[in-house]
């Protein structure tokens, strides 16, 4: 005759598979057999990306044998950069609006509503854009990871590149930032904007490019 376990009697039990399961997986994600190689993570930029993030995301798009140099994102600083033009637009719109007298702005309340409601809504799309963007140097290619709901994954092989610019708009050389602009014959030219410590990172890219174009290393 069988006899059921108490439910309270279970339950550590199940606790305790839980905990060894988690911890397995855990053990998984971050052996070196799993995860992709890691030469060093990047303290540029105002948000530090740990080896486990790396390891989530970066095993994805990194194949066998290539090594992640660093891995960086935009400054937060970028989130009220890419807002400021449209910003700008709506105030002007609306304040038109307002003062020629158009019915559904005829209120000062109802104009700053609108306003406020607007740029908000366009600094939390600048937010989501800037949590899905990451700039990537293996030492094999410069990747750019972007996108809200789809990631879009760009990537230049280093022997390709034919120039690595650094530049400085106004409002970026005031933030102590800037932006790197990666060019290469045949391909579309790609940006790693509002970057912090520009100057470093730029160092950096150069000398891996000028590294893999005098080894012949290539990505297929």
């Amino acid at each position: 005759m069988m006899t059921k376990t108490p439910l309270r009697d279970r339950r550590p039990a199940a606790a305790l598979m839980y905990r060894k399961t988690r911890n397995r997986i855990v053990r998984r994600i971050t052996s070196p057999a799993t995860s992709p190689a890691v030469a060093n993570v990047s303290d540029t930029a105002d948000v530090a990306v740990r080896v486990p993030l790396i390891s989530l995301f970066a095993g994805q798009f990194i194949q066998g044998g290539e090594i992640v140099q660093f891995v960086v994102k935009p400054s937060r600083w970028s989130i009220p950069l890419n807002s400021m033009l449209f910003s700008a637009s709506v105030v002007l719109i609306i304040t038109a609006l307002h003062f020629l007298r158009w019915q559904l702005l005829f209120s000062g309340a109802a104009s700053l509503q609108l306003t406020v409601f607007l740029i908000a809504g366009r600094l939390v799309w600048a937010s989501l854009q800037w949590m899905g963007t990451y700039y990537i140097l293996t030492d094999m290619r410069v990747i750019r990871l972007s996108g809200v709901f789809d990631v879009a994954v760009a990537s230049i092989p280093l022997r390709k590149v034919s120039e690595v610019k650094l530049y400085r708009w106004i409002s970026e050389r005031l933030l102590a930032k800037g932006s790197i602009e990666i060019t290469a014959d045949g391909l579309p030219v790609m940006a790693w904007n509002t970057v912090s410590r520009p100057v470093s990172i730029h160092e950096r890219v150069v000398a891996a490019v000028r590294k893999a174009q005098q080894n012949g290393h290539s990505h297929p």
